[in-house]
């Protein structure tokens, strides 16, 4: 008779209670465990010795005993005593597991699904949602874009197996260097409860699935991408800046205006131009550009260049929302011209307090539109040019 191992038996080995390893065992039977997906739900758990052994790493590997070939925890293992929360705590170690891998000369990032109570015995990945988020912004300091992302489940490709069905519902692509990563996040988690879902299914399904990210990287080498997104390093914010207390600010608690809006103060309104542009350097330096300023002598402010790539970036400032901006017939008219590389930077939201020297711009929220097409928006006359009319 050909040797199996029971439930008890892995427990044994692992050093746990057999009901511990049986409440993990029906949590990863949900999750659609490549093992568990052979055996039925409900009967007593017996494997083959090399089924047993794949579930003893996976264990491990779960609670941080271990690592499995290819595959890696964020982080360190947690400290010893009581547990630190926070990315500021240094070695803590998130409880979720995420993988790189080539397809088709694609980078991609699998994560892999949350399941069970969290606390629980049954709990797997409990820390999905900050390991995910974390690793946007980690992608994102590699100058990463997320260019699509699908569920990839077992279950999902086995009910949905063309991946347009499974597609994550995204304007695709995001820039995750100006991306907001835990806004990022749960777009992704809201957009994966609504993809893939059984016909009848109720409710409004999980958001928390194996999710496959396809990325577009300066550096393509996937092995260095796993060991860089482990890595135990801070993470940098998006270039969002506080801003003074509201008190500090004229016309404080008035209503924060739509558009750039217009000013005939020419010392305040080249503030805000030279904030913007400050903060569209700093952001296309730090994602790897080489920035050039032809605000002087293009229809354009920058031109950044990487590797073979070039773009042309309108830099807009503003002190309000930057919901709407005021943009020339030159600016439209280049940009119509050469949408590939048009980008749109659009800093809003900045600060302008005078003293002694006149106004002084801070703060500011960022924008970024790549590519940006000026008519996919709505274009509206502001100003007209008249002139008197020829006699014959």
């Amino acid at each position: 008779m050909p040797h199996v191992v029971s439930a008890v038996d892995l427990a044994r080995r692992l050093g746990i209670r057999a009901t511990t390893m049986r409440a993990w065992l029906r949590a990863e039977s949900a999750a659609d465990h490549p093992v568990l997906s052979t055996h039925v739900l409900g009967e007593a758990w017996r494997f083959s010795p090399e089924e047993a052994d794949r579930l003893e790493a996976d264990w491990r590997l779960a609670h941080g005993r271990a690592r499995a070939p290819g595959q890696a925890s964020l982080g360190f293992p947690r400290p010893s005593g009581r547990e630190t929360s926070g990315l500021a705590a240094a070695g803590r170690r998130l409880d979720a597991v995420f993988e790189v891998q080539v397809v088709d000369g694609v980078v991609t990032l699998v994560i892999e699904s949350r399941s069970g109570a969290l606390g629980s015995d049954r709990a797997r990945n409990p820390d999905y949602n900050e390991a995910l988020a974390l690793l946007l912004a980690r992608l994102g300091q590699r100058g990463a874009s997320l260019v699509d992302a699908v569920v990839d489940s077992t279950a999902a490709r086995r009910s949905h197996p063309d991946p347009a069905t499974r597609r994550l519902a995204l304007e695709y692509p995001v820039d995750l260097a100006v991306a907001d990563s835990s806004a990022l996040r749960l777009e992704l988690r809201r957009t994966a409860s609504a993809a893939a879902r059984r016909p009848g299914a109720s409710g409004t399904g999980s958001g928390e699935k194996r999710l496959r990210l396809f990325l577009d990287l300066p550096d393509d080498d996937a092995g260095g991408l796993q060991s860089a997104l482990s890595r135990d390093t801070p993470v940098l914010p998006p270039p969002v800046l506080p801003r003074p207390h509201p008190s500090a600010r004229p016309n404080a608690g008035h209503a924060q205006p739509r558009g750039q809006g217009r000013t005939a103060d020419a010392a305040f309104r080249r503030a805000v131009e030279l904030r913007a542009m400050s903060l569209a350097v700093k952001h296309f330096q730090t994602t790897g550009w080489s920035v050039e300023d032809t605000s002087a002598d293009h229809p354009y402010d920058l031109r950044c260049t990487r590797d073979h790539q070039e773009r042309h970036v309108e830099v807009k400032g503003t002190t309000g929302a930057g919901q709407q901006i005021n943009l020339t017939a030159g600016e439209v008219r280049h940009h119509r011209e050469d949408t590939l590389r048009a980008v749109l930077f659009v800093a809003h939201g900045i600060v302008v307090t005078y003293d002694s020297n006149g106004p002084h711009a801070d703060g500011g929220r960022v924008n970024l539109i790549a590519p940006w097409d000026v008519d996919e928006g709505q274009l509206e006359p502001t100003a007209f040019t008249w002139r008197p009319a020829v006699d014959p």
